[in-house]
């Protein structure tokens, strides 16, 4: 109102100037009148940074907001849940490009074609990205990583299991997520060459939690935040105590991008973010507690 009244206040003024006083120099101006133009623009030039923040569109000029498609893995809840289109780890993935001015869709693939579709160009990055997995060219890796996976032994309590490393799981049943050797090494192989009893590798991780329970098999492999998921679902089950067995180290993944200026961002917007109460609160959304945090900074 202030800016409307100054504005009416100096146009009101301007209607008594000739032509000959308005090519005058404006120190010649009526004081009335300078002073009115004057606190006007003042006032609008206020007004613009506030004005921006509550209306965009108010300003003439915009920065065009970059869209990237990012391609996620279908099935691994909490981290990526397909179905309500979010989860753990899309949700800061999609935080912090976002603080960065870009806009993201996903595109939910099995957790192998990760590669095959960045080789194709099918997408402009991809998630839940291990380095040495990954042989598309020219491709981009964050310095850092945004999320680890903790991949644990998990057996019925009552059987009172003894597995103190991996190669312990060679004298047991197993279910276990697909392509295990690629996310746990050599070890896996040597393992399972040793082992006599049945290794079922599965798509579907929620099948690999009912048949623990089920007694199908005596042991599962999997990241401990999928299993809490799943076994929350499974309410027949929750108060059934199992032994987590932590044998295997943290999996550190990226976020790898087809441009390079898009990793710097994504760096630059994660550092600030991973020390944000916005992080905190991520991580309390999905049950994550400080005891298990997903990630302070890797090793």
């Amino acid at each position: 109102m202030l800016i409307i009244q100054a504005f009416r206040f100096g146009i009101a003024g301007l209607q008594h100037c000739t032509p000959a006083k308005l090519s005058s120099s404006f120190l010649t101006v009526k004081p009335a009148i300078a002073d009115a133009c004057i606190t006007a623009a003042m006032l609008l030039l206020c007004a613009l940074p506030s004005l921006a923040q509550t209306n965009p569109s108010a300003l003439s000029q915009t920065t065009p907001v970059k869209s990237l498609m990012i391609a996620v893995p279908n099935a691994i809840p909490p981290y990526a849940i397909r179905e309500l289109d979010r989860g753990l780890e899309i949700d800061i993935v999609r935080a912090v490009l976002t603080q960065t001015g870009y806009k993201i869709s996903l595109k939910y693939v099995p957790l192998g074609r990760l590669n095959n579709v960045l080789k194709g160009r099918e997408v402009d990055g991809a998630m839940t990205v291990k380095e040495e997995l990954i042989t598309a060219a020219p491709i981009y890796f964050t310095s850092q990583p945004h999320v680890y996976y903790h991949n644990v032994a998990i057996s019925l309590a009552d059987r009172e299991l003894p597995i103190h490393n991996l190669s312990s799981l060679s004298r047991y049943s197993i279910a276990v997520f697909q392509t295990p050797d690629q996310f746990i090494g050599d070890a896996w192989t040597r393992m399972t060459q040793k082992n006599t009893h049945p290794i079922f590798e599965l798509s579907n991780q929620k099948s690999q939690v009912r048949m623990l329970f089920a007694g199908r098999v005596e042991t599962l492999v999997m990241d401990i935040n999928i299993f809490n998921y799943y076994r929350e679902e499974l309410e027949s089950f929750r108060e059934t105590a199992v032994s987590i067995h932590e044998i295997l180290p943290r999996n550190y993944v990226k976020v790898a991008f087809l441009d390079k200026k898009v990793a710097k961002d994504f760096d630059q917007g994660l550092t600030s973010f991973l020390t944000s109460y916005a992080y905190q609160a991520t991580l309390n959304k999905y049950s994550i507690s400080s005891k298990s945090e997903i990630i302070k900074r890797a090793p």
